[in-house]
């Protein structure tokens, strides 16, 4: 398979988004520590650096990313949560949503994500790519289309999809593995057969009582929503396991295309 035919999207004002010092989810103040948050600017940079160095980035070729239009985010989110994002970051600093802080670069940041993801998925719906990977920050899963959350600013895999079935796709599989649940691409797509939405995530982690083995969808939805839990300390053999018996079968039933 020639480089060509694999992608890989990056931006550097994607390392510039700053999610700012929290403890956990506690606002720092006297008596709370500051944290850094995970997967900041070091680790994307750190990652990026190990994919070069082990020589696996000869494989791709690199695409810089267009920032995502209104009309792609609108796709998903209400123009007032579009509105909250470029505000608090035009303020340089604050809260977008629910524990969605943000500095000045972020709301450039987010559009470029979900740019990338975007651009991603039409490129291999085009044909133009086998594959394609996206590292971007600020994430996406936890954005709901009304609010940010949990440093999700706008949902980039919801975008991305919808946006892929706009550009001819005609059911669209999702798969998350983040040990959190993915509650704006449930939310997103709950009622929508054409998207397959799965989720492996450790059970009762966050958000509380989110991703549930019974929140399956509705009306028409019904179905195209799973949900997989799986209890603190599951290794490499259980989510091997989910992807053999539930994954994969469940996948083939659905058939994306």
């Amino acid at each position: 398979m020639s480089a060509s035919r694999l992608a890989w999207f990056s931006h550097e004002i994607c390392f510039w988004h700053d999610p700012g010092a929290g403890s956990g989810y506690v606002p720092v103040e006297p008596g709370v520590e500051p944290l850094r948050q995970f997967a900041v600017d070091p680790d994307l940079r750190r990652a990026e650096g190990l994919v070069k160095a082990t020589g696996v980035m000869d494989h791709y070729t690199a695409h810089t990313p267009a920032p995502a239009t209104d009309e792609e985010l609108l796709l998903v989110h209400a123009p007032g949560h579009v509105e909250r994002v470029e505000a608090a970051s035009a303020a340089g600093a604050g809260d977008a949503g629910v524990y969605a802080h943000v500095n000045y670069h972020s709301a450039r940041a987010a559009r470029l994500a979900a740019g990338a993801c975007v651009q991603a998925a039409t490129g291999v719906l085009d044909g133009r790519f086998d594959r394609a990977y996206c590292l971007v920050r600020p994430p996406g899963h936890h954005a709901e289309p009304d609010r940010a959350m949990a440093l999700c600013l706008y949902n980039n895999l919801a975008v991305a999809a919808r946006a892929a079935r706009r550009h001819g796709a005609r059911r669209v599989l999702i798969l998350d593995w983040d040990v959190h649940h993915g509650n704006g691409i449930q939310r997103t797509f709950y009622e929508d057969p054409d998207v397959l939405y799965v989720s492996v995530h450790q059970d009762g982690l966050f958000p509380a009582a989110s991703g549930l083995v019974g929140e399956t969808g509705a009306g028409a939805g019904a179905g195209s929503t799973l949900n997989v839990p799986l209890p603190a300390g599951s290794g490499h053999g259980a989510y091997l396991a989910v992807v053999e018996r539930i994954v994969e079968p469940a996948a083939r039933a659905f058939a994306p295309t």
